[in-house]
């Protein structure tokens, strides 16, 4: 940027932003944006670094009456000025059924409304199975991030049957809740040069299946242009549990159980946007819950779907063919697991147990569903992982079989075949966060290694009391790595005695999968999790079924 551009530029800024002292002494900060002001809040981190927040911004019409199930709406313009002094409705939660179906906002933090050179930005989609989550400030306070002098944007999207309903057709073809997540993708891009913001050097980040979600839209040519590159912890598309396989069914139970009892996908439709909300989110916990129950390794009753093909589709081709292939946005990428991520997970663990008599009769279950489609290829494969995790104990007896089970088949397989994919044809970091925190990142696990979400504890504020030098350090050291991402698209762009002077060099096959492990150092590794993951890649050599073994 010249020395005319930056003048020319912060003169745009002062003109946009306005700020005013409050009776409380704190300060409302106005910003101006093509489609109305925003009035947000300037506070200060714990570091003293001054920022402005600005919750709560709706980018999308209410997603109500005849625009439920629908693709979102953009908002118009408004008179007056839009308060974004605090949070607003959570959406639809697919366990509770808290929240409200009006729910489409996102937030923005910025360090600075008037920066002479606009700053990076990192946009970031909660997890939660796609079930639940928010875009509060109690769950994702991202002051750390801030005293790292980038942008933080979250945003909110449509849940459970309200964001994935499918019926496999054009009528409900699914995946509502990532158009919710790309509309406010370009709602950044459009806007958020009014707050500090540099609309080209955008990351889009998530953890669990908020990082499913950055992998499904980094494979939609609808997304192309909106970021340059991606942060994905502990979840990829190519997991087994990030895909809904039985949407469909779910979907049509849901109607049958609020009085709908045609096969018809347009009837379905047009019954489900009349039935009641409260209704409606108790027949889906009824279906998802019948049908998930099915088979507990079979994926989710309601997520990410494949669309039909057309123009419009968000997503529909094959996840590992678009990978081995490069057909996907080809931007950088910062990917990664927990070193023990299903200790977290009673609920697969608790499935395991109430069917072990079932997985010890059948073992076919056993062996990942997307491997083959030959029932007697797989139940033979599932011989061979029966054999593998619980040797001659019966499936769930122990627990730790398990989990270790799931982590492996569930996580780290699926997240590691990702980057053996995608690092073909673009810059790959991989990562596996092993540290066992003092006083955050602990969780209540009984187990050793570190559990799925773990490391959102470092990221964002969450403690309300003192932590160790030890969680304290470690946290530096996460926040400067993912801010020097969303600003280089390099964790470690140069010798740092905060990294101790580590080099993190790119992951690959030909150099053994190197990782950072980060744990109490820093420290370069080779082939995550070797033993295992050997064994699965013979597992799917001899009875995967090509382009089969993906979702």
């Amino acid at each position: 940027m010249t020395v005319r551009h930056r003048v020319i530029f912060l003169a745009f800024l002062s003109f946009h932003v306005i700020v005013t002292d409050c009776a409380n002494n704190s300060q409302d900060v106005t910003v101006t944006i093509p489609k109305g002001k925003i009035r947000g809040l300037q506070d200060h981190t714990q570091s003293d670094t001054t920022y402005y927040a600005f919750r709560g911004i709706r980018y999308a019409q209410p997603p109500v009456g005849d625009l439920r199930f629908e693709n979102p709406v953009p908002i118009g313009a408004w008179n007056g000025t839009y308060d974004a002094r605090e949070d607003r409705a959570q959406c639809i939660q697919g366990v509770s059924g808290d929240g409200s179906e009006d729910c489409l906002f996102l937030s923005v933090y910025t360090p600075s409304l008037n920066s002479s050179t606009p700053l990076p930005v990192l946009v970031w989609i909660h997890g939660g199975f796609l079930l639940t989550g928010n875009a509060s400030f109690a769950q994702q306070d991202p002051e750390f991030l801030l005293d790292e002098n980038i942008i933080f944007v979250e945003i909110q999207y449509r849940l459970g049957i309200f964001g994935f309903i499918s019926t496999d057709d054009e009528v409900l073809p699914g995946n509502v809740g990532h158009r919710d997540q790309l509309l406010a993708l370009k709602w950044v891009h459009e806007n958020i040069q009014y707050f500090g913001g540099d609309k080209d050097k955008v990351t889009l980040g998530g953890q669990s299946s908020g990082a499913v979600s950055v992998s499904v839209l980094t494979q939609s040519p609808l997304a192309k242009g909106l970021f340059r590159s991606v942060i994905m912890q502990s979840a990829t598309s190519l997991c087994l549990w990030s895909r809904a396989l039985r949407a469909n069914d779910t979907s049509f139970k849901t109607g049958l159980l609020t009085g709908n009892i045609t096969q018809d996908s347009r009837k379905l439709k047009e019954h489900l946007k009349t039935v009641d909300v409260k209704n409606l989110q108790k027949a889906f916990q009824t279906s998802f819950g019948l049908v998930t129950a099915e088979d507990p390794l079979a994926g989710s009753g309601i997520g990410t779907v494949l669309e039909p093909q057309s123009e419009n589709a968000l997503f529909s081709n094959n996840s590992y063919d678009s990978l081995k292939a490069g057909n996907f946005n080809q931007v950088p990428m910062l990917v990664g697991v927990n070193s023990n991520e299903a200790s977290y997970y009673d609920g697969p663990v608790v499935f395991l147990m109430a069917f072990s008599s079932r997985y010890d009769v059948d073992h076919k279950s056993l062996a990942p569903i997307d491997m083959t489609d030959d029932d007697q290829k797989r139940l033979e494969a599932g011989n061979e992982v029966k054999n593998e995790y619980w040797g001659l104990l019966p499936v769930g007896l122990q627990d730790n079989h398990s989990i270790t089970y799931i982590s492996d088949s569930q996580f780290v397989r699926p997240i590691r075949e990702f980057v053996r994919q995608t690092s073909k044809h673009v810059p790959v970091y991989f990562y596996e966060f092993s540290y066992e925190g003092d006083d955050i990142g602990k969780g209540d696990s009984k187990y050793a290694g570190v559990m799925h979400g773990a490391e959102l504890q470092f990221l964002f504020k969450k403690e309300t009391g003192s932590i160790s030098d030890r969680d304290r350090l470690t946290r530096r050291r996460l926040t400067r790595m993912w801010a020097n991402f969303v600003k280089d698209s390099n964790p470690i762009p140069q010798k740092d005695p905060l990294l101790q002077n580590v080099t993190w060099p790119t992951s690959t096959v030909s150099n053994n999968f190197t990782y950072l492990d980060i744990g109490d150092d820093l420290v370069l590794a080779n082939n995550i999790s070797e033993k295992e993951m050997t064994f699965w890649d013979n597992l799917y050599a001899e009875y995967g079924k090509g382009s089969y073994d993906t979702y």
